[in-house]
């Protein structure tokens, strides 16, 4: 016998055992299906035939059914949903069985339903994703939310999926779902910097449209904590200036100009003006402190040598800080901002008084007591 007649033999021989070993129970109607799909084109007959076959005893354990209805009925039809379904579907039934058409991958040969499934969710999981995407654009937002949450459960480890979702329950009022999706994610092994900032940042912004200033800031410097998230420093210095925490404030802006260079231009002014605020805001606290001394002088308290002195050192840490929040504002001016020029001018007004009211009123004071 030659070699070739050899060959031949032996390439029929692995054909047949290969066809022995994925042998499973086959009835006339999951035929009937494969027929009206590969051989007629006719999708809806090769459906009606498939579903019937997927719930025979005799297919109970047979994973091709399901398989077969995925790739070969519901991914050209690109029924995605029904896709995934059909897919779970098959690694429930079993998913060591082995495919009943070997797929050559990258110099791979994929065996097994579990393997193939594996190839298909990738794929699948863009096509989910981006047809939720779509239909979210569109305005069907039930239909993408829904969608969105089958790409979630075809790839769980995908954390584009998660920031969505916690987006838009966020968007739509459902805090506590939001913050379930969030948890869920942020326990994911091995996700990006990126992805963990962006989670933690919507965390953060439910917490701060709730009032739970305390829990906002936390979870802004988890997010800051990250990769130095400009959009965390912006937010920090903005819940500071909301709480009056203004020497943290001007802290943060500092922060924040040291990290210029990952801002858009357009928001300089914003950012110019919000540092301006944090200036202002610590020089009327040392402001406020002095004036509270002369309405004590003014209503004939002896207030003593040690505060006049406090308050006159007051008055100058408050020029300082107002010197310095009118140069933001200008700066901020500059760059278009609103108000911003409204603001350097009452700094200087302020300045103005200081100088001709305020200190020369603690000069002339002249306490009896230490």
């Amino acid at each position: 016998m030659n070699k070739k007649i050899q060959y031949i033999i032996f390439s029929l021989c692995i054909l047949f055992l290969w066809n022995c070993s994925t042998s499973a129970a086959r009835s006339m109607e999951f035929t009937s299906a494969k027929t009206s799909a590969r051989s007629e084109k006719n999708f809806k007959k090769a459906e009606e035939y498939g579903v019937k076959a997927l719930n025979m005893d005799i297919h109970a354990n047979d994973a091709s059914v399901p398989y077969f209805l995925a790739i070969e009925i519901y991914k050209p039809q690109r029924k995605w949903i029904k896709m995934a379904d059909m897919l779970d579907e098959a690694i429930k039934r079993n998913p060591t069985q082995l495919l009943e058409r070997p797929i050559i991958l990258d110099d791979t040969i994929l065996k097994t339903i579990e393997q193939a499934v594996d190839v298909y969710k990738d794929e699948l999981w863009v096509n989910l994703y981006n047809g939720a995407l779509s239909l979210y654009e569109k305005g069907k937002l039930e239909e993408s939310m829904e969608q969105f949450n089958v790409a979630l459960r075809v790839d769980p480890t995908n954390a584009s999926t998660y920031i969505v979702l916690a987006k838009f329950h966020k968007e739509s009022g459902d805090s506590d779902k939001a913050k379930e999706i969030i948890s869920a994610g942020l326990k994911l092994e091995e996700m990006k910097a990126e992805s963990k900032t962006e989670l933690y940042l919507i965390e953060a912004e439910i917490s701060k449209e709730q009032g739970n200033y305390e829990a906002a800031l936390i979870t802004y410097k988890n997010a800051y904590n990250e990769n130095e998230s400009i959009t965390s420093i912006l937010a920090i210095l903005e819940v500071h200036l909301v709480t009056e925490n203004y020497l943290e404030a001007i802290e943060w802006g500092k922060k924040a100009e040291q990290n210029r260079a990952k801002l858009d231009r357009s928001y300089f002014g914003y950012l110019l003006y919000n540092i301006g605020l944090a200036y202002r805001g610590a020089g009327s606290q040392y402001y406020d402190n002095a004036a509270n001394v002369i309405t004590m002088i003014n209503e004939g308290s002896d207030v003593g040598l040690a505060l006049k002195t406090e308050s006159i050192n007051n008055l100058k840490l408050a020029k300082d800080n107002f010197n310095t929040a009118r140069d933001y504002f200008l700066d901020a001016d500059v760059e278009g901002m609103e108000e911003a020029n409204s603001r350097a001018k009452q700094m200087k007004n302020i300045i103005k008084e200081i100088n001709t009211i305020y200190i020369p009123f603690f000069d002339k004071y002249n306490p009896t007591i230490n």
